[in-house]
């Protein structure tokens, strides 16, 4: 089986999804494991964003956009919940 080093993360050495509907694995490594792996090309970030980016698809800028758009919806989702036409759950129906 083959996968993909996303990056590295502190001591994280962040695997991508090993399969469809998958996330991604992280497994602690040892100083020298990480010193390896930056030496043959394993980018180190400092956020995890950049990974996710990574397992979206997106490039860092594109999925800090997506993800702002989608803080500020659930914001607004919460600042305004939807109105229950029905009542809500105590509408007098047997069941």
């Amino acid at each position: 089986m083959e996968t993909t080093i996303l990056g590295i993360i502190g001591d994280q050495m962040i695997l991508a999804p090993l399969y469809g509907g998958d996330n991604e694995h992280s497994y602690t490594i040892s100083k020298n494991e990480k010193d390896d792996l930056i030496r043959v090309g394993v980018k180190e970030y400092t956020d995890y964003d950049y990974i996710d980016a990574q397992v979206y698809g997106k490039t860092y800028e594109e999925y800090m956009e997506y993800k702002t758009g989608h803080e500020e919806r659930i914001a607004r989702e919460k600042a305004n919940p939807p109105v229950l036409l029905s009542g809500g759950f105590d509408n007098n129906l047997p069941f």
